[in-house]
């Protein structure tokens, strides 16, 4: 739909449309969160984690779910962009915090030995912070978007 109103110039429709989907994300996104909190334990039972690990297991699930909204927006948004053909500094941004968040994960796991907690935190800090750096340049006028 959203091509069609692009090709048509119709912005009016395109922005309902962008509107309507973000909030799709939003809600789906919470839901599968709300979801994922509370089936944690499933999951790790379907895993079969060793019961030495089990509550770190449903920790780090519980946290990592937390992020699935940032996750859908984040997924959102770069489709978005790449609709628009305007993707090239937006996916340098997504990749540079997928370096750092990798990086954190063995600081905070292998290195600092602060376990689970931090490496799943850190992957929804870096979710989070890419959303808002890329709800920042939708605010912007198409035309002071920077390729």
């Amino acid at each position: 739909m959203i091509s069609q109103y692009l090709g048509a110039k119709n912005t009016k429709k395109v922005e309902q449309v962008v509107h309507v989907l973000f909030m799709f994300a939003f809600i789906g996104g919470g839901l599968i969160t709300l979801a994922g909190i509370g089936l944690a334990p499933f999951f790790s039972n379907l895993m079969n984690v060793p019961l030495d690990i089990f509550d770190m297991c449903v920790n780090y699930l519980r946290i990592y779910f937390l992020g699935t909204v940032f996750s859908f927006l984040l997924i959102l948004h770069q489709a978005y962009y790449v609709l628009l053909e305007i993707q090239k500094d937006r996916s340098f941004y997504l990749m540079i915090s997928s370096i750092l968040n990798i990086a954190l994960d063995f600081l905070f796991v292998a290195k600092l030995k602060m376990g689970v907690f931090w490496c799943s935190y850190s992957n929804c800090y870096f979710s989070r912070s890419c959303v808002h750096y890329y709800y920042g340049t939708l605010k912007k006028p198409p035309r002071q978007r920077t390729v």
